[in-house]
C-alpha cells in the first residue's frame, strides 16, 4: 500500500498534527524570547511587553516586572514545554508514525522501533578510507522518504547555507581547510557547527561535531551531535568527505597546503604527500636536503635530493629516501617513497644549478610542514537555514528528518496541508 498523497490524504493528517503540536511549541517559545525592536517591529514576545508595561524607575513597578518574569518562566514557559513533549510523544510519536508506518505496510519492528528516523553507515568504507556516508534512510519517515522519491511526490525544501569555516578566535596550532563549503537538507536547523579536533593522528585526524543552535527545542536540546566523528585522512588529493544524518548536512574537509620554508633558490615546487602517516613525518613536518654531488655525471646524479622525518638529518632513523637528479636543465617531478607515505614534488634542475653552482653545495634547511590540525583546535560553520518549508520547517524541529524536496514552486504537495494556525479571540 502506498501513501495518499491526495490534499485530503495522509500528507493533511501529518501536515495539520504538526500544526497542533507546534501551537505549543510557538507559545513557549514566546514565553521565553525576548525582542528588544518590539513595540515597533517583530513579535511580542511576552518578555518584550513586560518591558513595556512596567516601569524601572520605582520599586514596585520594577519588583512586580521581576515576579511576573519569573511565574512566565517557571509557569507558562514550563506548562507549554510540556505540552509540547506530550503531544510530540503521545500524538507524534505514538500515533502519527504508526499510522504512516501502517499505510506503507512496513513491518512492526520499523513501527514500533524507537526513532522515527534512523541512520545508516558503511563502516566498512568508513574504516577502511574514512569517508562517512549515509547509505540508507530506516524507520518510518526514511521509508517515507523512498515511497515518495518513487512516486515523484515531494514538498517544498529549506533553503539550507553553510558558512565559511573558521579557526577559533584565540587561534589553532593547525590548519584546516575545506573543498567546498559543504550544504544542508532542510532539517539542518540554525546554529553553529563546531568542529573540535579530539585525536591528532596523522593521516586520521577526528574531530568532533555539533550543532549549537541558534534557538533550543522544547525537547530540551540546545546542540545536536553527529552520529559519527568527522575524520581527516588526506588520502589524496580529493580528500574524502563527510555526510551526518541528525546534523543534516555534508562537509569537505581536507588538510591545508603545505607551507615551504628555507628553499632559499625556489628549486621545489608543488610538494604533496598521499597515505600521511606520522611515521613518515615529524607530526606533519618533512624536512629535505639538496646536494650538489657533481659537476655533470648525467649517469649517476648531479644533485641528490633527500626527505627525512626528523629535523636531525644525522640520524639514520630520521631518513626516508632519496633520488638523483641528473640535469641541469628543464624541471622534473619526483617521487619518492616512504615507509607507508608517498612524496611528490617537481625539481627546478635549472634553479639547482643557480642556486648550488659548486660541488659540495647544498641547501638542508628546507621543511615542508602539513600544519596538521592538533587536539584541543577548533572551527566553527555557520547553519542559516531560510524556513521557507513550512512542512519541512516543522517536520525539522520535531524529528531529525527531510522528506523528498523540491524548490518551490516545484513541490507535489502544498504548505497548506501544514497551515500556521491563527489563534483569534474567542
Amino acid at each position: 500500500m502506498a501513501p495518499d498523497y491526495s490534499d485530503t490524504g495522509d500528507f493533511l493528517i501529518l501536515g495539520n498534527m504538526l500544526s497542533i503540536g507546534e501551537g505549543a511549541r510557538r507559545m513557549w517559545e514566546y514565553c521565553r524570547r525576548i525582542n528588544a525592536s518590539w513595540p515597533g517591529s517583530g513579535n511580542p514576545f511576552f518578555k518584550s511587553v513586560l518591558n513595556n508595561i512596567f516601569s524601572n524607575a520605582s520599586q514596585d513597578p520594577d519588583a512586580a516586572e521581576t515576579a511576573s518574569k519569573a511565574f512566565l518562566e517557571e509557569g507558562h514557559e514550563a506548562d507549554y514545554e510540556a505540552t509540547h513533549n506530550r503531544w510530540k510523544e503521545s500524538a507524534l510519536d505514538g500515533i502519527v508514525i504508526p499510522f504512516l508506518g501502517k499505510r506503507m505496510d512496513l513491518d512492526e519492528g520499523t513501527i514500533s522501533q524507537e526513532r522515527a528516523i534512523v541512520y545508516e553507515y558503511d563502516d566498512a568504507l568508513r574504516g577502511l578510507t574514512g569517508q562517512t556516508t549515509v547509505t540508507r534512510r530506516g524507520g518510518v519517515l526514511g521509508n517515507l522518504e523512498r515511497f515518495m522519491v518513487a512516486a515523484s511526490e515531494s514538498i517544498r525544501t529549506n533553503g539550507v547555507v553553510l558558512g565559511a569555516l573558521t579557526a577559533q578566535p584565540s587561534g589553532n596550532r593547525g590548519v584546516l581547510t575545506e573543498q567546498t563549503v559543504g550544504g544542508g537538507r532542510s532539517h539542518a536547523l540554525n546554529g553553529i557547527l563546531v568542529l573540535h579536533c579530539t585525536n591528532e593522528e596523522i593521516g586520521r585526524t577526528v574531530f568532533s561535531i555539533e550543532n549549537r543552535l541558534t534557538n533550543k527545542l522544547p525537547t530540551g536540546e540546545e546542540t545536536i551531535e553527529g552520529d559519527n566523528t568527522v575524520l581527516v585522512t588526506g588520502e589524496a588529493a580529493a580528500g574524502v568527505d563527510y555526510e551526518d544524518g541528525p546534523l543534516g548536512v555534508t562537509l569537505q574537509l581536507r588538510y591545508g597546503p603545505f607551507v615551504e620554508s628555507g628553499d632559499g633558490g625556489n628549486i621545489i615546487s608543488g610538494f604533496a604527500w598521499t597515505n600521511p602517516s606520522g611515521n613518515d613525518s615529524d607530526h606533519g613536518i618533512i624536512y629535505m636536503r639538496i646536494k650538489r654531488v657533481t659537476v655533470s655525471d648525467t649517469v649517476n646524479g648531479i644533485f641528490t635530493v633527500e626527505l627525512f622525518r626528523g629535523a636531525n638529518l644525522s640520524l639514520a632513523e630520521n631518513f626516508i629516501g632519496s633520488k638523483p637528479i641528473k640535469s641541469i636543465s628543464g624541471s622534473e617531478v619526483v617521487n619518492i617513497p616512504g615507509p607507508v607515505s608517498d612524496f611528490t614534488f617537481t625539481f627546478d634542475r635549472a634553479a639547482a644549478h643557480s642556486a648550488l653552482g659548486s660541488v659540495g653545495n647544498e641547501d638542508n634547511d628546507i621543511k615542508f610542514d602539513q600544519k596538521v590540525p592538533r587536539e584541543g583546535d577548533v572551527w566553527t560553520k555557520t547553519i542559516t537555514n531560510d524556513e521557507a518549508g513550512v512542512m519541512s520547517t516543522k517536520i525539522a524541529k520535531v524529528w531529525r528528518a527531510s522528506l523528498n524536496v523540491a524548490t518551490n514552486p516545484s513541490q507535489t504537495i502544498p504548505d497548506t496541508l501544514a497551515p500556521d494556525f491563527a489563534y483569534a479571540a474567542v
